[in-house]
């Protein structure tokens, strides 16, 4: 005991009786050394009805009770739930083979934006955001963005397209 400093004998004792004190506060209601206040409180809380007795006849509430008559196999539908509700990739699938799309239809394709990246550009296309890669139910397929013009990919064909300037 002689080399512990008698300095660091006071902080653990001051520490012990800390925690002794944090214990006795914490776990004294539950173990009968609540203070009266407490007492008080449970016996106010203790002299009100728990449950309450209520004339419920079940059979009656069960026959109030109404059913859906719904059948699944009539009323669901043939859609993909991964395509979207709204916008280009609505429409229903299996309408037969793509149409053939020419470069004139290419073309006429509206570019009104580009935030141009050197990772991962974006192009807004005829009112939708579109990356590289994204390819269009008709079969065009963005092949690459630059800072004023997509190039879409039709087949073998590379067909680049000039963003649009404001005002046109």
């Amino acid at each position: 005991m002689n080399d512990i400093n008698p300095r660091q004998m006071a902080i653990l004792g001051i520490l012990v009786v800390g925690l002794v004190g944090v214990f006795v506060y914490q776990f004294g209601g539950m173990m009968g050394g609540s203070s009266s206040s407490k007492k008080t409180k449970t016996a106010a809380v203790d002299t009100q009805p728990r449950f309450v007795d209520v004339d419920i006849d079940v059979s009656d509430l069960l026959q109030k009770v109404q059913g859906v008559n719904f059948d699944y196999q009539q009323q669901r539908t043939d859609r993909d739930p991964m395509r979207p509700l709204i916008g280009r990739g609505s429409a229903t699938p299996n309408q037969g083979p793509a149409p053939v799309v020419s470069a004139g239809g290419v073309q006429r394709k509206s570019i009104t934006g580009i935030v141009w990246d050197a990772y991962a550009p974006r192009a807004v296309v005829d009112d939708e955001v579109v990356g590289i890669g994204h390819r269009y139910p008709d079969g065009v397929e963005v092949y690459d963005i630059e800072e004023k013009r997509v190039t879409f990919k039709v087949g073998d064909s590379l067909i680049r397209v000039e963003m649009k300037e404001p005002g046109q």
